[in-house]
């Protein structure tokens, strides 16, 4: 008599060690399965659940999460002008509620940040938006180098992060949360 199971069984029956090793790796995957849907793992379609509150990490632990623009000065992404960034100008944005970003209880981001096509010298400075310009260079940049620098910033009570230009020429910036 032919069940659901047949093949599954079939498997199990044979003596060879791939065989067992199939075996062994579909019953781990059954139990794992169904492990993970008692536990509130799975969505209704049984995918795995990546914003269950079951792997959110505690305070103070990273989360990574799928890279996220969230500023991009050549096309306006993060509510701000599309232009470059004018010398000594500061562009703040939301880099939280975006994406897979939580849009609570986050109190810094990894971010990655990028001068674009720089005029001069210089550097972009990246902070909390609720705090004054600490001045600390995050990406130091050569006129017309494009130049990528990662940073973990703190956010603002808003989950907002600030950016500024501390060259004396314009130059696009671009932004991208991963965690």
């Amino acid at each position: 008599m032919k069940h659901a199971c047949g093949t599954f069984d079939r498997l199990l029956r044979l003596r060879s060690n791939r065989a067992r090793r199939v075996g062994a790796f579909l019953v781990a995957a059954a139990l794992l399965s169904g492990l993970l849907s008692a536990v509130g793992l799975t969505n209704p379609g049984g995918a795995l659940a990546t914003t269950s509150p079951a792997l959110m990490p505690a305070a103070g632990q990273f989360f990574p999460v799928a890279p996220t623009k969230v500023l991009d000065t050549r096309d306006g992404i993060g509510g701000v002008p599309a232009a470059p960034l004018a010398s000594g100008a500061t562009a703040t944005f939301p880099a939280t509620g975006l994406g897979q970003i939580p849009a609570g209880d986050v109190s810094d981001v990894y971010v990655v940040i990028t001068a674009i096509s720089p005029q001069d010298n210089g550097c972009l400075q990246d902070y909390d938006s609720d705090l004054v310009n600490p001045a600390i260079c995050t990406v130091s940049f050569a006129a017309g180098d494009n130049t990528t620098d990662s940073d973990i910033v703190q956010v603002s009570s808003a989950g907002d992060v600030s950016v500024t230009n501390a060259s004396s020429g314009t130059a696009d910036v671009s932004v991208t949360v991963l965690g």
